[in-house]
């Protein structure tokens, strides 16, 4: 299976604050997510634990919710499409 593994961290903490402050940015399905993790003992989780926690039945729809965040951050702050590794 290949796995993609995208590595940015040129986001500053005030564009993070922006980022989560914007609700086009972050929907409601990424703060569950987002709780989710948070509420976490250890703040680590898979897809299909989270998916499960939050009632989908299959973790793939994570991966578009997920996707479609990182896009729109991707696009707001013109990240290179080669931030990955």
């Amino acid at each position: 299976m290949i796995t993609k593994v995208y590595i940015y961290d040129d986001i500053s903490t005030e564009q993070w604050v922006d980022i989560l402050q914007d609700k086009d940015m972050i929907t409601d399905a990424v703060k569950n997510i987002f709780r989710v993790l948070y509420e976490t003992e250890n703040r680590k989780l898979n897809g299909k634990a989270i998916a499960e926690s939050l009632g989908y039945e299959h973790h793939n729809a994570l991966n578009n919710i997920v996707g479609r965040c990182g896009r729109r951050i991707k696009k707001r702050y013109d990240i290179p499409i080669n931030a990955m590794v």
